[in-house]
């Protein structure tokens, strides 16, 4: 049976951003710093291990994913295979997916390094006729 109020209800809606969870969280999250992952192993494992040792291998590397905050976790899916796919190809536009989430940081390009990339491109295509 439903519950009908016949007076206005006393409600206050001005402050829905000071009490709002999701308000609250984005603005905490603007002064924190995104946790980085310490002493990770990544690559080629061509060593035999026990399952015990390779189950242990996968609870870390989870416990690694699950530290990553949220946004992060939530632009792989929640699947820590799929990001580990995305760092393993390493092609440009994972690159630009990994520094979009704030993996990766923008390499930055000093004029040096910029003059001297065209000095070489320069003798390469002299060099070539």
């Amino acid at each position: 049976m439903a519950k009908f109020f016949s007076e206005a209800s006393k409600t206050q809606q001005h402050d829905y951003k000071r009490s709002n969870i999701n308000f609250l969280v984005e603005r905490i999250k603007k002064r924190m710093p995104v946790p980085t992952v310490q002493n990770g192993q990544f690559g080629h494992f061509d060593q035999h291990m026990t399952l015990q040792q390779a189950m242990d291998l996968q609870n870390e590397a989870m416990n690694m994913f699950n530290q990553l905050p949220a946004k992060i976790r939530m632009e792989f899916r929640n699947d820590p295979m799929e990001f580990l796919g995305v760092c393993n190809r390493g092609n440009t536009e994972d690159i630009k997916r990994l520094e979009k989430v704030g993996i990766l940081q923008k390499k930055e390009v000093s004029k040096n390094e910029t003059e001297t990339q065209k000095e070489d491109t320069a003798g390469k295509t002299s060099g070539a006729q």
